[in-house]
Order: structure tokens, then sequence, then C-alpha cells
């Protein structure tokens, strides 16, 4: 049996989980700082670097106290350049869909304003921010629909006789079996796939 070794495609079959990585975390503003003779509480940000591929979600912001003029506000907000950002979540706006990546993100507590009060009358605030980061599915679904759309395999006019098509598998790229075209069970490892032509 002779190999005609003609064209060979690689694709990984992963399956994707719908579900990402979740957290939630808890902010409270900071110290108290006086300003002009006014008092203020300092806010607090944190910074994620949401890469290509991935979408960001908001499953909810909580914060108390709510809705007090001496308390601080919470924010998510996508940054745009320096200084400039598009709100995502703010006492005015509330964007009801995923961020996609690649993206900079910033969620946190906002300074408070000024009080003239005494530093005891502005109120700490605590946030909570529960949010998941997982795959961009339009994306994968793109790339995958592209690999596979791409793939082929040619017979050469010259080729003798009978010429099998065979579809392979593995999971290390050395050790390969045949396989049938279908539906493949969930795996922790990679899974990757050739075509090739063998004449008979």
């Amino acid at each position: 049996m002779k190999l005609q070794s003609l064209f060979l495609v690689f694709f990984a079959l992963e399956i994707l989980n719908s579900f990402g990585q979740v957290t939630s975390t808890n902010l409270v503003n900071g110290e108290i700082v006086v300003v002009s003779g006014n008092h203020q509480r300092k806010g607090v940000t944190n910074t994620i670097n949401l890469p290509a591929g991935k979408q960001f979600v908001i499953h909810g912001v909580n914060i108390y106290p709510y809705n007090d003029t001496r308390a601080s506000f919470a924010f998510v907000r996508r940054v745009i350049s320096q200084g400039s950002y598009f709100t995502i979540f703010g006492p005015t706006s509330s964007w009801n869909g995923p961020i996609i990546g690649p993206a900079t993100l910033e969620y946190g507590l906002q300074q408070t304003g000024t009080w003239n009060g005494g530093a005891d009358s502005l109120i700490q605030t605590t946030g909570n921010f529960l949010f998941e980061i997982k795959d961009d599915p339009f994306q994968v679904t793109n790339l995958a629909s592209a690999s596979v759309s791409s793939a082929s395999v040619v017979v050469p006019a010259d080729a003798t006789g009978d010429v099998d098509v065979l579809l392979e598998q593995s999971t290390d790229m050395i050790t390969w079996t045949q396989c049938l075209p279908g539906t493949y069970n969930a795996s922790t490892q990679k899974r990757f796939f050739r075509v090739r032509a063998v004449e008979k």
C-alpha cells in the first residue's frame, strides 16, 4: 500500500462550556480626605484586561447604602483612551449586553462628593460586583467555520486505482487512529483531526 501524502488538515475540537469564570468582588471606599476645607472619601478602582475571544458579562452590582448623596457611586466602564471611558454601569447608565475583548475595563467606587459637615457624616460605602468572563461564542464559531471550510484533500489526476480518503484522530499529534465523522463526547484533552488519501 502506497501512502499518498497530499494535504493534511489539522484542527482542534474543543467542547466549549457556556459558563466562564465567575468572580464576586467586594469593595469599600477609602479614607476621608480634606479638599478645600470639605471632606471626601477616596474611591477605589480595579482593572481587568479582557483578551480577544472573551466576553465580559455583568450579573449584578449591589451597593450599600443606595442612593445617598454622602455615599460613593458604583461604576463599570470600558477604557477608550487615557481619561476617556464608555460607561457600562453607573448612576445614569446600565449597558444591557456583553463587552467583547480585547478591552481594558475598570470597576469600582467613585470618590464621594465634597461634604461640608463633619468627617463622620461621610458614609462608608460597600459595593459587590458579580461578573463573568467567558469565551466569545461568535468568534469561536467563525474561526471554526473558517478552518473547516478551507479543509480539502485533492486526489491527483495521475493516481492509479482506487484511493481511500481517511479521517484520523489524535490527542498528541503523534499517534493517529482512524475514525468516522460524527458526534464526539466532551474531553478534557484537545482532539486533533487530519484528513489524508491513501492509494490502494
